[in-house]
């Protein structure tokens, strides 16, 4: 299970635990702090540092140039996943990978996403960052990912 900072239970809110949860996650995978999200995102690292864009529907990852997060990954098809956004969530959708797509360790065709959920799109691992911490699942267990 992640660890928690519990030096004054009392202060704890929900936000502050997303806010620590989500920190702890990208820390051990990206070694570094989650920066100020405004809106719901995709956070992952390159040779250029730790990346993060804004999700919109339709939002695409993949091999091909036209993705909205082009990859040079061998282990990703052209165009790998789909973002879409149904009622209030958003959904990860599998284009039909040879390598599948998996969140928090599982193979999925298709998952609703929480924050701090990671994602893994052929060798490349990316982390979903909601605006609301309603949408978090405190019982997902990310300890195999580091």
């Amino acid at each position: 299970m992640i660890p928690i900072n519990h030096q004054e239970m009392t202060t704890l809110t929900p936000e502050t635990i997303v806010r620590e949860r989500l920190d702890f996650v990208v820390k051990q995978i990206f070694q570094f702090t989650v920066p100020e999200i405004k809106s719901d995102s995709i956070l992952w690292r390159d040779a250029r540092g730790l990346q993060k864009v804004e999700l919109s529907n339709g939002f695409t990852i993949g091999r091909d140039a036209s993705s909205n997060i082009p990859l040079e990954d061998n282990f990703s098809s052209r165009t790998h996943v789909k973002f879409t956004k149904d009622a209030d969530e958003w959904v990860v959708i599998d284009q039909g990978s040879r390598n599948g797509t998996w969140v928090n360790n599982h193979p999925v065709d298709a998952s609703s996403l929480h924050s701090g959920d990671l994602i893994r799109v052929g060798n490349t691992y990316f982390v979903y960052i909601g605006t609301s911490c309603d949408d978090i699942d405190p019982n997902t267990d990310l300890s195999e990912a580091e």
